[in-house]
């Protein structure tokens, strides 16, 4: 019995029979190893189906029984081509997409990364790349047992992966681990914590070392303020040597900060003096771009809006579309109206006053003025800050003074 697919590619009818000699046909068909098929009996008539072979066989049985055969339709693939025959470039055109579809569905055309916010898709990308995983190759070729176990392997911070291959599209789905926190080591170096700013000690708190100042001093640049040195004493109080540490400490100075910053009154704009729209298409990394042809010596921006095809949700094609919009644009140089221009510098003025306060310093006092002429304007004056002060320096050890009972 031939299966439903070989009906349909090698042809079959639908034949209705009627008279007395019915059952003896079948007994006949069957004699020669023709085979009838969804044989359905009513009222004396008897419809059924039998491959387009067997019907140019079964003219003798007919006229043997004394039956009446009646085609009723013609079903497969060899009636589809004769009904199309004059449209042989059509024929041709589903053929050759149905196999394209074919060969399009046993490779990965789209590699989808699920549940990663430390590590960016570029990055993970480039690691499946690194060991042979990339769009375009067999996805029988994909071990996705040995993708995952190389994956938490490589990155320390994914604690459970699961890779798999749905349609044309690889999906790696991840979990990671952000919560892992890192006790920093107690450092074993030495150091002494000196002063990067001018100014007057507000605050000292000390960890360790010893400090060499207290509030109120006035400090220089460069100038020692926890000295890592730690001098140790016997019971009577006597020096009897040194202990060199990791001076660490919380100092606070207040320092002057001198602005002088020039604003131009000008800006420049560009403008856009031609505006030129196409298409791109991009079969199996094949770019194409349809513009219209243009001659311009500006200079030259470049949008594209690139979107990937797919048949269905998971069924993802090497084919992209999109369209490209190239701007010329010529630089113009304007000028701020005067009260416009006031407004710019004060906003100019805040924003370095909030990056100041991002980086922890606190303003005090704030002296800076907007002076303005007729190209430009500055801003002059000074800011009182309150600033955390200290940086690493090596170990200054203490002087030896010279034994005097020698």
């Amino acid at each position: 019995m031939e299966s439903n697919v070989q009906r349909k590619i090698c042809g079959y009818v639908r034949i209705q029979i009627t008279g007395s000699g019915q059952e003896r046909f079948f007994n006949l068909c069957s004699y020669r190893q023709i085979f009838p098929s969804n044989v359905i009996y009513r009222d004396g008539t008897c419809i059924c189906e039998i491959l387009l072979k067997d019907y140019w066989n079964i003219k003798s049985l007919v006229k043997k029984t004394g039956i009446k055969v009646r085609l009723l339709d013609k079903c497969g693939l060899p009636f589809f081509v004769y009904r199309y025959k004059k449209r042989g470039a059509l024929v041709a055109g589903l053929f050759l997409a149905v196999v394209f579809l074919y060969v399009m569905s046993l490779h990965i055309w789209s590699i989808d990364f699920q549940g990663n916010t430390y590590y960016s898709d570029e990055v993970l990308m480039s690691f499946l790349e690194s060991i042979g995983i990339k769009n375009g190759m067999k996805s029988s070729r994909i071990l996705c047992d040995d993708v995952e176990s190389a994956m938490r392997i490589a990155f320390d911070e994914i604690t459970w992966v699961s890779v798999e291959i749905d349609g044309t599209l690889l999906r790696v789905n991840l979990k990671e681990n952000l919560n892992t926190q890192t006790i920093p080591e107690k450092s074993t170096e030495t150091r002494d914590l000196v002063s990067d700013y001018d100014g007057v000690v507000l605050s000292i708190i000390t960890r360790t070392g010893t400090p060499k100042v207290k509030a109120g001093d006035v400090v220089t640049k460069g100038q020692v303020l926890v000295s890592g040195v730690i001098e140790l004493h016997d019971d009577a109080q006597m020096v009897t040597g040194n202990r060199v540490v990791y001076a660490d400490a919380d100092i606070y100075v207040q320092t002057e900060y001198e602005m002088d910053m020039r604003i131009a009154q000008s800006y420049e704009v560009d403008q856009v003096v031609h505006e030129n729209k196409g298409l791109y298409i991009s079969i199996l990394g094949r770019d194409q771009t349809f513009l219209l042809p243009v001659s311009f010596d500006y200079p030259v921006r470049k949008e594209t809006d690139i979107t990937q095809l797919k048949l269905f949700e998971n069924f993802y094609l090497p084919v992209f579309v999109g369209s490209v919009d190239i701007q010329y644009y010529d630089t113009v140089t304007c000028f701020y109206e005067e009260e416009e221009f006031l407004n710019h510098c004060q906003e100019i003025l805040n924003e370095e006053l909030a990056n100041l306060e991002k980086k922890g310093v606190e303003i005090m006092e704030n002296h800076v003025i907007i002076q303005s002429d007729d190209l430009c304007a500055y801003l002059r004056g000074t800011l009182t800050l309150k600033v955390q002060a200290g940086v690493s320096a090596p170990v200054t050890m203490p002087e030896v003074a010279p034994d005097q009972s020698q």
